[in-house]
């Protein structure tokens, strides 16, 4: 007999069948009636996990680079760890360490994900270029880490700016 209701009016304009309305009537007599109404706004999706957004026409222009696998492993794991507004705060030893790479060949990527304009160098920081992936979003991030947003920001002919 329970009927849940999605939207105002199908509350508003709601019938009972015969046979419920009789029971109910039954059920008044003895006074054994109970009317529960329990109104609940849409409850939030929240992520459980880290995300970063990826910007899909710059994704393509990234896909055409001809990314290594280990630049490819280098990009995927600076992701998941980068700070929001992606400065990227591990040395090239710790990534070369989790990722049993040699420490040479992280070096060699790096400098060659500085040149494809995929990591972005500047004043002393590094940080992944924002029109590629952003970690964060904006609204939320703190005025610090959307300066940082903006420094991430890089375009060229490959990518363009995406905010």
């Amino acid at each position: 007999m329970l009927k849940e209701h999605s939207n105002l009016a199908d509350i508003l304009d709601f019938e009972f069948s015969d046979d419920n309305v009789t029971e109910i009537n039954k059920l008044q007599e003895k006074g054994d009636v109970k009317v529960t109404t329990i109104i609940n706004s849409e409850k939030k999706v929240s992520l459980k996990d880290q995300f970063v957004m990826a910007f899909t026409s710059n994704l393509r222009a990234l896909a055409e680079l001809n990314i290594s696998q280990n630049e490819l492993k280098v990009i995927t794991y600076i992701l998941e760890v980068m700070e929001y507004g992606n400065l990227i705060s591990i040395n090239q030893t710790a990534i070369a360490k989790e990722l049993g790479l040699h420490k040479s060949n992280v070096s060699y990527v790096f400098k060659k994900l500085v040149a494809k304009n995929i990591l972005i160098k500047e004043n002393g920081h590094t940080f992944m270029n924002s029109n590629l992936f952003a970690k964060g979003l904006n609204h939320r991030l703190s005025e610090e880490k959307r300066s940082n947003l903006r420094k991430a920001q890089k375009s060229d002919d490959k990518f363009k700016d995406t905010f």
